[in-house]
């Protein structure tokens, strides 16, 4: 039982950037509530209402939250944003916990960079764990650890695999501008792969019309983790848009210029 006179602050803070920290980002967004019922994870991408802002609110969100998961891919430590991210949670806030989570990083790889100053979570299950302990006492939750172990092990290997699909870049400057993706302005300078086409094709197909992951999925005939990790990475790189209320995708102008100028209009079925 929690404590009716202790302080609550369950918003966690997710900092993310490029296509892969962000595939990464929405994996542990979307599973942190599984393990931590009442935690209320945030990420640019995902919980700015339309209209708004985004600057001021990462802002709101970085003077709110008590805790910090830094999303690190290969050469992502690298970028000024993710470093500023860090930085401003730890610098605003009093006594708040960064905590950088390596995916294909070693720690040794971050010597001399600011976010090798906290303390970092491998991605593994015992570092997960000791992960999400952590954020239940620096929010406050105080959930039982039982409770938080028995969620993790029944989440842990659906999560798990959904990070195993994500494809990691050899190329560390393959990253895209985070001040662009977050306005949904990325302008695409890279071929991508025949997965990837495949589903800008057949979102095209629909004349604009916003899909969702399982018409999506019928058409390519991928499994759905597959389907909406690459849905995932073209939102990051600023080919569709996602409609977060009906969880639908629609190309945007440079995902439109993409098809045409790759040719991938002369297939469509007309």
């Amino acid at each position: 039982m929690r404590d009716a006179n202790s302080p609550v602050n369950a918003e966690v803070f997710i900092s993310w950037s490029g296509s892969e920290s962000y595939a990464l980002a929405v994996a542990v967004h979307d599973w942190l509530p599984t393990v931590l019922p009442e935690v209320k994870p945030w990420m640019s991408s995902k919980d700015i209402a339309k209209g708004k802002r985004w600057n001021s609110e990462i802002d709101g969100s970085l003077e709110r939250t008590s805790f910090c998961i830094v999303c690190l891919t290969p050469g992502v430590a690298r970028e000024p944003w993710i470093n500023f991210e860090a930085g401003a949670v730890s610098k605003i806030v009093q006594g708040s916990y960064v905590s950088p989570l390596l995916w294909h990083v070693s720690v040794d790889s971050l010597g001399g960079l600011p976010v090798s100053m906290f303390q970092c979570t491998q991605f593994t299950k015992k570092d997960v764990c000791q992960l999400i302990e952590t954020i239940n006492v620096a929010t406050g939750l105080q959930i039982p650890v039982e409770r938080i172990r028995r969620n993790l092990d029944y989440s842990w290997d659906k999560l798990n695999q959904q990070v195993r699909d994500i494809c990691i870049s050899d190329d560390d400057d393959s990253h895209i501008d985070e001040s662009e993706t977050r306005n949904g302005d990325a302008t695409p300078k890279e071929k991508l792969d025949s997965v990837a086409e495949q589903i800008l094709t057949v979102i095209a197909g629909k004349d604009d019309y916003p899909m969702d992951v399982d018409e999506v999925r019928t058409e390519v005939l991928h499994t759905p983790s597959r389907t909406r990790h690459y849905l995932d990475r073209l939102v990051a790189g600023g080919y569709l848009s996602k409609d977060d209320d009906y969880e639908s995708y629609a190309l945007t102008e440079n995902g439109r210029a993409y098809v045409v100028e790759h040719g991938l209009d002369l297939v469509l079925p007309f």
